[in-house]
């Protein structure tokens, strides 16, 4: 019971979001995935504890740049900002990835006004 009420508000708040917030927290979700798989890859392999720590550093920053997003909060937006800046770096995903979220979160007026109530 207790989760389908919880799951009923998560449903209801997440109507209530923007077309375009709903596509970048859309984004970073998969964009986590696969960071989860790369871990999963690096575990199973004996990976280098080096980049394990840093793929688990990234899950727990985008983990919480999705709540900050949701939430509406200025600091989402400038860490989103940030994030956007540094994934143009990895070419060609990052690039059309980072791309889009600077658009979103610095061009789109939907996406500054969601920031700014």
């Amino acid at each position: 019971m207790f989760s389908e009420i919880s799951m009923a508000k998560l449903k209801e708040e997440w109507t209530k979001k923007p077309a375009i917030i709903r596509l970048l927290i859309s984004i970073y979700f998969l964009s986590e995935l696969v960071q989860v798989l790369s871990i999963s890859f690096l575990l199973i392999s004996d990976g280098l504890s080096t980049i394990l720590l840093f793929l688990l550093f990234l899950l727990f920053v985008g983990i919480v740049l999705i709540y900050l997003i949701w939430k509406g909060s200025k600091t989402g937006r400038i860490l989103g900002i940030v994030d956007g800046i540094l994934a143009l770096i990895v070419f060609p995903i990052g690039t059309i990835l980072g791309l889009l979220t600077l658009y979103i979160l610095v061009l789109d007026k939907e996406g500054r006004q969601y920031f700014e109530r």
